[in-house]
């Protein structure tokens, strides 16, 4: 890796060709590896499992009772959505803790090379200052937003993926957050089939008459009623108030310096160190307590995820620079 000041050759200008003939040794410092791992590794492979589990939820969601339950399309996507949660949370942390220390450092008295020091580097001129203003500090936040809702898409196809393919009216209720209704109806219907497929009987009378008599036929597992919604509600409403306690905490240590302080849990990362931690604790704590007050019943989950996107939508909002100006008034 060269520095700053040489060409993109690797020669400085004005040396001789025969030196560029030469060929010159690459390096590359740790700093360099650290942000190609991120960026690259972490980042880029997340995008292609991104991609990829797109494509298997299409053929999931499109199959319409072709799709076979634990077959090689749904291990394919477990895989995708287990390997984008590790990837997420690999990029944010390594990003945070790893990267961003370097990026905010502060550069000693009086230097003039900046080049060491990205932030002082950015905001020192008003043609690249928006760069931090705006791409950065927006940066910083809201990708915390993606592993935590990763991780809830990944729990709940874990849950309810072999559901999703064996019972194509359970995937379609799930997302227009009509179990409920579907359930009963579904009884309704299915009561005369039942009737119908009965072993009829005769039954004998102290009077001495014989009346017939139908039995239901036990129900066997394909006949099971559709499971609850309880475990998904709790995940998805737990996400969106994961994301919004993140929003609103940052607009707080931006606006209030005295919790501003108080957030900072590591000082080489800021105050975006005591953000995350308290916004993470908020989604798992919020996911427990949902978990066990939700968990086997079925509830209105189209109510949930207007909840969820609410709490999405602050979280987007309230981390975006121009509106956390707005705010404060600046």
């Amino acid at each position: 890796m060269v520095d700053a000041g040489e060409s993109g050759t690797g020669v400085r200008p004005g040396e001789s060709e025969a030196k560029l003939s030469e060929g010159l040794p690459m390096e590359i410092t740790t700093r360099d590896l650290w942000t190609v791992v991120h960026g690259m590794g972490f980042g880029a492979l997340f995008m292609l499992a991104f991609s990829a589990a797109l494509a298997e939820l299409y053929r999931l969601s499109a199959a319409r009772g072709l799709y076979e339950p634990g077959g090689c399309g749904q291990t394919l996507l477990t895989f995708y959505l287990a390997a984008m949660v590790v990837l997420a949370w690999l990029a944010v942390f390594s990003g945070a803790y790893v990267i961003y220390p370097w990026y905010r450092a502060v550069p000693p008295e009086g230097l003039a090379d900046l080049s060491g020091y990205p932030r002082r580097l950015l905001l020192s001129s008003g043609k690249t200052s928006e760069w931090h203003n705006i791409g950065m500090e927006w940066k910083e936040h809201v990708s915390w937003i993606a592993p935590i809702a990763i991780t809830m898409v990944a729990y709940v196809f874990a849950k309810y993926g072999r559901t999703f393919a064996m019972v194509p009216h359970v995937r379609t209720d799930l997302r227009r957050g009509r179990v409920h209704r579907h359930r009963r109806r579904r009884r309704l219907r299915r009561l005369p089939e039942q009737v119908r497929a009965g072993t009829r009987r005769l039954r004998h009378h102290s009077d001495g008459r014989r009346t017939m008599s139908m039995s239901q036929k036990a129900r066997s597992p394909g006949d099971s009623e559709a499971p609850t919604n309880g475990s998904a509600a709790a995940a998805i409403l737990s996400a969106g108030i994961g994301c919004a306690v993140l929003g609103i905490l940052a607009l707080a240590n931006d606006a209030l310096p005295a919790i501003g302080k108080l957030l900072v849990f590591y000082k080489p990362t800021g105050g975006l160190s005591g953000v995350t931690t308290v916004a993470i604790i908020a989604w798992l704590v919020a996911w427990l307590v949902l978990a066990r007050l939700w968990g086997g019943r079925t509830v209105a989950l189209a109510k949930v995820n207007a909840a969820a996107f609410v709490g999405l939508a602050l979280g987007l909002l309230l981390t975006f620079p121009p509106v956390m100006d707005f705010i404060q008034g600046k």
